[in-house]
Formats: C-alpha cells, structure tokens, sequence
C-alpha cells in the first residue's frame, strides 16, 4: 500500500473517519493552499473511499437519488451492460429514456445488486447442498 494512502488513512481514523465528525483540512498545491472544514458525512464517505483505495478496488462514486447511465447502473449491479440490458427489456431492472438514452435509477440499480448478490449466495448454498449430498450418497455403508 501507498505510505501516503496509510498515513491519511491513520489521521482520518485519528480525526473521526469512522465517526464521521467534521475534520479542517488545508490542502497545498503548487503553492497556492485552500482550507476546508467539512461536514461529517463528507469526512464518512472519504474515509470509506480511501479503505477502498487501499484495498485495490477502484471505487464508484455516484451522486444518491439521480439517474445512471446503463454502463453506471452495470458497474453497480456487477454485470455486463450487456446483461444489464436484458434485465432491462426483461423488466427486471426499471428504467427510463432520455432522448436515446435509457436511464436507471441508482436506487433500481442498488436493489438489483442486493438481489443479483442474494440469488447468488442462493445459489452457491444449493451447490454446496448439492455436493454434500452427492458425497454423502457415493459413500459405503459401513
């Protein structure tokens, strides 16, 4: 990991990063500087943004209560747009058009997830079920 992604990760735990209370921050760039305090909820989500980061996973970050684009609604729901598109003609997932484009609601696009996430833990556990049974069944009886 990036030591400099550690120690900002360490001062964010430090300063309220997992409580979410409200940090000051100055921010320096080519000499010039800015200060901010931000709300709790900014300080939350950035510590939440950087423990992705420093799980090497490229975060998403998506505005809540707006319109997606197919390929956001797919990135969210972790499938293809290709897919995505079937469970929009299927009626699986809701959807909206403007001008050409189809649109999703991000809330449509979570609740799919939770459902896409749900069928496959579903489906993992019949596996599961299913080989400890065919294990079972192949053994002698003693």
């Amino acid at each position: 990991m990036d030591r400099e992604l550690a120690d900002f990760l360490a001062w964010l735990d430090r300063n309220g990063g997992r409580t979410g209370t409200g940090v000051t921050v100055t921010v320096t760039r080519a000499g010039s500087s800015a200060t901010l305090t931000s709300a709790p909820a900014v300080v939350a989500a950035l510590f939440d943004v950087a423990r992705l980061v420093e799980a090497g996973v490229t975060p998403l970050v998506l505005p809540a209560g707006r319109d997606v684009s197919t390929q956001q609604a797919a990135d969210v729901i972790g499938v293809s747009r290709t897919r995505l598109r079937t469970m929009l003609d299927d009626g699986v997932v809701p959807w909206s058009r403007v001008g050409t484009h189809r649109r999703v609601r991000l809330a449509d696009a979570l609740a799919a997830r939770r459902n896409v996430l749900r069928r496959t833990d579903d489906e993992q556990a019949m596996a599961r079920l299913a080989i400890g049974e065919a294990t079972t069944e192949s053994r002698p009886a003693r």
